[in-house]
């Protein structure tokens, strides 16, 4: 059931309307059997997986505290190289040459969807029990519907055991105006953003993807322009949903994305942005045991660049991907060494005011606007890598930027893709405000019933006949 279908519509009142004629104890139960049978519709071969990975996080958990320090550590790394090996076991089998345009039983069971998020939630339970960050969990419900909650099951926020889990007991007993009417304009924005937005402009992005070598250097700027935001609009829209979804649960699920596209300050800022809670967790897990406890510049640079590369890798198995992961450590170190040298360019210019009291001396504060577009054209620099299929379309795609002739930008793409600009900021805007007034009334004005109504007869028009998979699924 993909987010923007009826069948997810019907199959959300329906977990929505028991949720809240169930006493509260029962809720979990509840959820946790929706949950894994909204997973059972992706895949009944692939449930397996996440049944089995639920069960042996579970005893994993319950068996921790029991054991000596020697055996705690045997048993944590255990688990962890199971989940992440079962993760890269499939990675490397699709990048090997499984056909994603095969709908059969085989394919979804060799890639099964949403394995990599559902993954990272184990391993980051395991090892916080492990750390002593939290006490293992006595019910297997709640630790499997951790795992398992619908809303994040396929594509994220990962949300950590001690945050998520205390909310399936938290519920109120009956629904909350306020969150509910927060969880319907959730919804709304997420799908007019996936289907009015994400999936008309990247549609329109195919030919440049099958065709790199034809492409003129406007076409190239707008087409890369275009997949990044119709990129951002796919992913923020699935979370949108998501959040949404869990709202009209009484769950509130913290948000994923922090506006990349309108207030990245940097390079690794705007990744930060991009997937918040996919980068917290390659932050704790990965970055800070690479990093150690030491504050050396090299073993930081190493932990970035070592951070970025697996970033790169969980991807794709691919050329592409792994390119991307060692441009993009290299670009964030090179940013980091530049952001320490004016560090201490400041200090020593405020030093020196202060020292001569003369405010003039004061060092001025960087332009926001110039942050965040040497941010964004960096991002875009690296989106060949993986845009293409293969090496020889990824340098076609490079040097169509700085060659002459070409093909043009369709009226369409230039069109969207300006919709799709005005729509960043408009979207942006209204979800800072939202969240400022999250848990609080927020009364309906003209404009955003005006607004409302523009999503939904946007969605009404560029809905196709089968909804569009979310980018994030094939990851």
């Amino acid at each position: 059931m993909i987010f923007t279908s009826f069948e997810y519509a019907g199959f959300l009142l329906a977990v929505v309307a028991v949720n809240w004629l169930l006493p509260t104890r029962f809720r979990p139960a509840w959820l946790l059997a929706a949950s894994l049978a909204f997973y059972a519709s992706w895949s009944v071969p692939a449930l397996a997986i996440l049944v089995a990975i639920c069960l042996l996080v579970y005893v994993t958990g319950r068996a921790l505290p029991g054991l000596n320090d020697r055996a705690r550590v045997v048993l944590t790394a255990v688990t962890v190289i199971i989940a992440a090996g079962s993760l890269a076991v499939f990675k490397i089998l699709e990048a090997v040459g499984i056909d994603k345009a095969d709908t059969g039983l085989a394919a979804k069971f060799i890639v099964p969807v949403g394995l990599s998020f559902f993954s990272f939630q184990a391993i980051s339970y395991v090892l916080d029990v492990q750390r002593g960050e939290i006490e293992p969990s006595r019910s297997i419900i709640d630790v499997s519907l951790y795992l398992a909650f619908f809303p994040h099951l396929l594509a994220g926020p990962i949300v950590r055991a001690k945050v998520l889990i205390p909310k399936f007991h938290g519920t109120p007993r009956t629904p909350d105006a306020v969150q509910w009417a927060e969880a319907a304009e959730l919804v709304l924005v997420g799908v007019f953003k996936k289907v009015a937005l994400a999936d008309p402009i990247l549609l329109l992005c195919v030919s440049p993807f099958h065709e790199p070598a034809a492409i003129g250097p406007a076409h190239a700027l707008v087409f890369l322009v275009a997949v990044l935001v119709g990129a951002y609009f796919d992913v923020t829209g699935y979370i949108d949903i998501a959040r949404g979804s869990a709202k009209f649960l009484g769950i509130d699920m913290q948000r994923n994305a922090l506006m990349p596209l309108t207030k990245s300050t940097g390079y690794a800022d705007f990744w930060r942005r991009w997937q918040l809670t996919v980068m917290m967790w390659f932050r704790d897990y990965v970055y800070k045991p690479l990093r150690g406890p030491e504050h050396r510049a090299w073993r930081e640079h190493l932990a970035l660049f070592g951070t970025f590369f697996v970033l790169g890798i969980w991807h794709g198995f691919t050329l592409g991907w792994t390119l991307w992961g060692i441009a993009s450590g290299l670009i964030i170190i090179a940013e980091r060494s530049l952001q320490t040298r004016r560090s201490v360019k400041r200090r020593a210019q405020t030093k020196r005011a202060r020292k001569e009291r003369d405010k003039s001396l004061l060092p001025r504060p960087p332009n926001p606007y110039v942050s965040l577009t040497i941010a964004l054209v960096l991002v875009m620099a690296t989106f060949p890598l993986v845009a293409a299929g293969n090496w020889a379309d990824t340098l076609a795609l490079y040097r169509s930027i700085w060659r002459f002739g070409g093909t043009q930008p369709s009226a369409d793409l230039l069109w969207m893709t300006m919709l799709g600009i005005i729509g960043v900021v408009v979207l942006d805007r209204r979800e800072a405000r939202r969240e400022a007034k999250a848990g609080h009334r927020d009364p309906v004005t003209i404009a955003r019933a005006v607004a409302f109504g523009v999503m939904v007869t946007g969605i009404i028009v560029y809905s196709g006949p089968a909804p569009q998979s979310f980018v994030y699924f094939a990851f």
